[in-house]
């Protein structure tokens, strides 16, 4: 559909330019089809990032961590806005854990298995040790 668009915006063109450049006037095809690209594409990348969140799906396919970065510096913008002091990540996991009745975790046991069942890591452990009910 927007090849059309830029065909006829060439034809056009041609036509205005005819009395100067006669058939040579068909090269304005090319030039004009990569600025129409250019602006189809800026538009679109504009249409398509969130707004409640500063997520932006192109961004994030091209760097991840650079769509961190930005997402972080959206929630900072925000929040001066507002006048509020930003959220560290352990803040909003702890009040997450405190929400949904999930126990927190001290770093003594972080990476650890001293909380899981022995079954639970023997099965992971071993796969094929694991019980069956057949």
């Amino acid at each position: 559909m927007h090849i059309f668009q830029v065909i006829l915006t060439a034809m056009i063109c041609m036509l205005l330019t005819w009395p100067w450049m006669a058939w040579k006037g068909v090269v304005v095809v090319f030039p004009l089809w990569v600025v129409f690209e250019i602006y189809y594409r800026i538009n679109l990348r504009s249409l398509i990032a969130c707004e409640r969140c500063g997520f932006d799906p192109y961004l994030f396919l091209q760097d991840n961590r650079l769509a961190k970065k930005e997402i972080e510096q959206y929630w900072a913008r925000k929040c001066d806005e507002i006048g509020v002091a930003p959220l560290k990540k352990d803040d909003v996991v702890a009040a997450l854990r405190k929400k949904y009745g999930l126990p927190q975790l001290d770093e003594s046991a972080a990476g650890k298995t001293a909380n899981l069942p022995e079954d639970f890591i023997d099965e992971v452990a071993d796969p094929s040790q694991a019980h069956n009910p057949d």
